[in-house]
């Protein structure tokens, strides 16, 4: 025996397997393939900066961070100095200099 989810509002007869959108079945699901381009177009940026000392610290360099529109999420690791950024486009330049100027310059090797 076959059993078939029931879809609210639907009837067996949607069930049918030659219906292809059974009760608006497909508005019910997650739109699969704008999900994946999105997921594409992001990017993570990582930078190792100077001068994180504190919460403080964190808390401005995601708020100037986070001025720029094509910034998703900022993340600060304060004890590594770890900044990640996930954002629209590649915009690792920009962020180096926004780093720079808020007083967190990169790590020199």
């Amino acid at each position: 025996m076959v059993h078939f989810p029931v879809i609210p509002g639907g009837s067996a007869g949607d069930r049918a397997f030659g219906d292809p959108n059974p009760s608006g079945l497909a508005e019910m699901l997650p739109p699969i393939r704008n999900t994946i381009v999105t997921r594409l177009a992001e990017m993570k940026v990582e930078f190792l900066v100077q001068n994180v000392k504190c919460g403080g610290c964190a808390n401005a360099i995601q708020t100037g961070l986070s001025k720029d529109a094509r910034v998703r999420e900022v993340t600060v690791d304060v004890p590594t100095g770890r900044v990640s950024v996930d954002s629209e486009e590649d915009i690792g330049a920009e962020l180096r200099a926004a780093l720079h100027a808020l007083g967190y310059p990169e790590k020199i090797a």
